[in-house]
């Protein structure tokens, strides 16, 4: 008799979920379970998450979950403890939150990985998976041998995007286990712009456009930078804000890139002009989306595909998106519906278009953003992942 069935038999009427997933923790998914632990929580499992070691993801002490967790796994040492946790806690599921970065980081954590799937089904305990990032393109040996030997574990298959569906669908993970949620969308306090402006000491007579993120190469900050240098040839009243800081595991990798962003700044007498604001609490997000103009994501071409959080919580913010397309990491916001789409490799038009819109926003696609966010937000993305699992439980 396994975990699970052992766990029913002792009285317990609440499915048990363990959710493995970076927590506490300064990076995106940690952020993405906590927002959806919050939900899920409302709908009364019994919760437990299966946590990264800090010493590697970076801790965040701002997170309030008060759920019950142990740090059992490491994106570089494996995942030793994780089966003695799961034998104590005899959950009836167990929720996969997946990056290549975090379970596939290489070839040797990769068979571990595997290996950790195998035996949990041994034990009779059910598995679901959300992948954030799919790889894009087919016949890397490593994603190939990855999504063969795994698929087989996992009763259900969530993904954020069609495009991610058709993706696993080529990788041959079986059709029938897949599931297309959209990424929750957290509905954000609406500020005053003047009241906002105030309180972040931006100046009350300036354009501003903001961008967002954790600070990085696939942000093009670099080339917001020279974008920005041009705007202001023409408009010199315009500000530009880059809300964010490094990534605490991959801050190592970013700060060169970032210190090229600063000298580039003020090399072409930005500064003042182009502020790189460095890492702000989510707390404070929606007053930056208040004190804006306009958003954009200039994003570029990752290799994987993925829905963006920052598009996530941009399209609660009544302000306009203006993105890049081809990146595989905003396709689930819509090019004239949810948002204005340019492609990656043109900066003139990125400029144009900032240049066009900053001053009359299309008011239709703020309102289709910011219905597309009232239709996913975080409560909606929760009950469908409750329904899937409670599914699987009625069947242990």
């Amino acid at each position: 008799m396994g975990g699970s069935t052992r766990g029913r038999t002792e009285g317990r009427n609440k499915i048990k979920i363990c959710i493995a997933s970076t927590w506490k923790s300064l990076c995106g998914i940690s952020t993405y379970s906590n927002y959806q632990t919050s939900e899920l929580q409302k709908l009364n499992p019994d919760l437990f998450i299966l946590a990264e070691d800090r010493t590697d993801s970076g801790p965040d002490d701002t997170q309030q979950s008060t759920l019950p967790y142990s740090e059992c796994w490491s994106r570089y040492r494996g995942f030793d403890r994780v089966l003695d946790v799961i034998k104590q806690q005899k959950p009836d599921i167990i929720h996969w939150s997946h990056e290549f970065g975090l379970f596939c980081l290489t070839k040797k954590t990769m068979l571990e990985y595997l290996d950790l799937l195998e035996k949990i089904n041994k034990l009779n305990i059910k598995q679901t998976i959300v992948y954030h990032s799919v790889p894009h393109v087919l016949g890397n040996p490593f994603f190939s041998e990855y999504f063969e030997r795994s698929s087989s574990f996992f009763d259900k298959i969530i993904v954020h995007t069609d495009e991610q569906m058709f993706k696993l669908i080529e990788y041959k993970v079986p059709q029938s286990k897949l599931v297309h949620i959209n990424h929750g969308v957290l509905l954000c306090p609406l500020y005053d712009k003047q009241e906002a402006r105030k309180k972040l000491g931006i100046p009350q007579n300036k354009k501003v456009v903001m961008s967002m993120g954790f600070f990085g190469g696939l942000k093009g900050v670099d080339e917001l930078i020279g974008i920005h240098a041009e705007l202001i040839k023409t408009d010199p009243n315009i500000l530009f804000y880059f809300v964010g800081g490094l990534h605490y595991a991959t801050a190592i990798y970013g700060r060169d890139y970032m210190k090229q962003c600063f000298k580039n700044i003020l090399n072409k007498g930005l500064k003042d002009k182009f502020i790189i604001t460095g890492f702000v609490h989510e707390d404070l997000l929606p007053w930056y989306y208040a004190a804006s103009d306009l958003a954009v994501l200039n994003y570029k071409p990752s290799g994987y595909l993925s829905a963006s959080g920052c598009s996530a919580k941009l399209v609660a913010s009544k302000r306009l998106i203006v993105t890049t397309d081809g990146t595989h990491r905003n396709d689930e916001i819509r090019n004239g519906k949810e948002c204005i789409k340019i492609h990656y490799a043109d900066m003139e038009g990125l400029t144009r278009t900032i240049q066009n819109v900053i001053n009359h926003p299309d008011e239709n696609i703020i309102n289709n953003a910011y219905s597309y966010a009232q239709e996913n937000q975080w409560a909606t993305a929760a009950k469908k992942h409750m329904e899937i699992w409670n599914e699987i439980g009625n069947r242990i």
